[in-house]
């Protein structure tokens, strides 16, 4: 509510347009970034604008550019300006159930100024929002949230039944709730191990990223067709290595940007198989160059900045 307050106080068609441009435009700054070179940052930009979840973001007039801008930058600078990157990761608390990653990732690669900046961050806003929109909204919000209202409840039944989420998708293929449940720990458990072991071995800064956007996906207990633009970087990412890749590398990431084109699951139920995509991504992500982890020296400075700079 406190990010969104500028906008609400443009007329409607403003605010949509400054909204989605302002977001898109920092979305694309952050992602050239990651892609340096003429033609690699052509494709790269090229397949994200291109991907079905942009088009999904567009038209739901929703916030997916900016949260995977924040996460896109963060990450980008938790070595190079940690104060900045912990800046940027703490503004995605407006979107926690994306966010739910950003901390095992921070903690696994010891950036520990880029951490204590985002807590700080995070608790300046919270401090912030109790005089601006103020007290009674989270009194308001806390009386829902803790009350038994058969209304509020069934609102947030109905959040979770119509993502797509592994709890959504268990919830489609007919499981019964407190086993979805436990499937989306599950996912929660083994996005956060393979964002663990992503940041804490000598992967290139590139395929972090893909490990921990894919991660972020699949972890989350509610997300939607718009949410999935973080699984379009992670593929165009990959995609875009200078490096030779494997096939199945090409195949799951291709998979996963093209994933949003068979969302919801509720209406085909054939997008059940994505949370099972997106899971064999970040894990082969993660065991990308597992020779580099058995005893590789670390490389230098300079080499790892261009190594990140090209996306290799």
């Amino acid at each position: 509510m406190l990010l969104a307050l500028p906008f609400g106080l443009l007329p409607w068609w403003l605010n949509y347009t400054a909204f989605l441009s302002l977001s898109f435009a920092g979305l694309m700054a952050a992602c050239c970034l990651w892609r340096r070179r003429g033609e690699q940052r052509a494709l790269f930009l090229a397949g994200i604008i291109a991907c079905p979840a942009t088009a999904f973001t567009l038209g739901a007039g929703q916030n997916s550019f900016m949260s995977a801008g924040l996460v896109t930058a963060g990450i980008w600078f938790m070595r190079r300006r940690p104060k900045l990157a912990g800046l940027l990761l703490g503004l995605l608390a407006f979107k926690p159930q994306l966010a739910l990653l950003v901390p095992v990732a921070l903690a696994a690669a010891g950036a520990w100024t880029a951490m204590a900046a985002a807590a700080t961050t995070v608790a300046a806003l919270l401090l912030t929002s109790l005089v601006i929109p103020g007290l009674p909204l989270w009194r308001g919000w806390l009386h829902l949230f803790l009350s038994n209202d058969p209304a509020f409840h069934h609102w947030v039944e109905a959040g979770r039944e119509f993502g797509d989420s592994v709890f959504t998708c268990l919830q489609l293929a007919g499981v019964p709730p407190a086993w979805a449940n436990a499937g989306q720990l599950a996912a929660i458990l083994l996005a956060a191990a393979c964002v663990w072991r992503a940041f804490r071995a000598r992967l290139p800064d590139a395929t972090r990223l893909a490990v921990l956007l894919g991660a972020m996906v699949l972890a989350a207990p509610h997300v939607g067709d718009y949410d999935a633009l973080l699984l379009g970087i992670a593929a165009m990412l990959t995609l875009t290595e200078a490096r030779p890749l494997r096939r199945t590398d090409i195949i799951l990431a291709t998979a996963i940007w093209v994933s949003t084109a068979f969302q919801p699951p509720f209406i085909f139920h054939a997008a059940i198989v994505t949370p099972l995509i997106i899971a064999a991504f970040i894990i082969t992500r993660t065991t990308h160059n597992a020779h580099e982890r058995r005893g590789a020296p670390p490389l230098d400075p300079v080499t790892r900045e261009r190594a990140a700079q090209d996306g290799a």
